[in-house]
């Protein structure tokens, strides 16, 4: 795991604008990033980014390296919208690994449009 803190100039943790102070970073044993989540100063507690909503977000790939799933969680490490649009999206690709098709789902697993209101490509 890596971790990114914020600090002022005591070295002392502090929040950026987005109101998150540290950020962990897990990788899988291939080297892929796994998730994505949010602390607070302590490390201890999930918080919101606030300019996306989400408190991180887990990737899920497939075995060519290509992530076939992004998913959004929240403080309660549920499902979150990402900037109240999505709470996950899912990618295809061809037999060359290039994507091909993207899709955005809501928290039930419904169809959900991004902030320029497609579904998908």
């Amino acid at each position: 795991m890596v971790k990114i803190i914020n600090i002022d100039g005591n070295s002392t943790p502090i929040e950026n604008e987005d109101g998150v102070a540290i950020t962990r970073i897990q990788y899988d044993e291939k080297g892929n990033m796994i998730q994505v989540a949010y602390y607070d100063t302590t490390d201890s507690t999930l918080v919101l980014d606030k300019t996306s909503g989400i408190a991180g977000w887990n990737n899920i790939y497939d075995d060519n390296g290509n992530i076939i799933r992004c998913e959004y969680f929240g403080i309660d490490s549920r499902p979150a919208l990402f900037n109240d649009c999505y709470a996950y999206y899912t990618m295809e690709y061809d037999e060359n690994n290039f994507l091909v098709a993207l899709y955005n789902y809501g928290v039930h697993g419904e169809k959900a449009v991004n902030a320029n209101k497609f579904h998908g490509y």
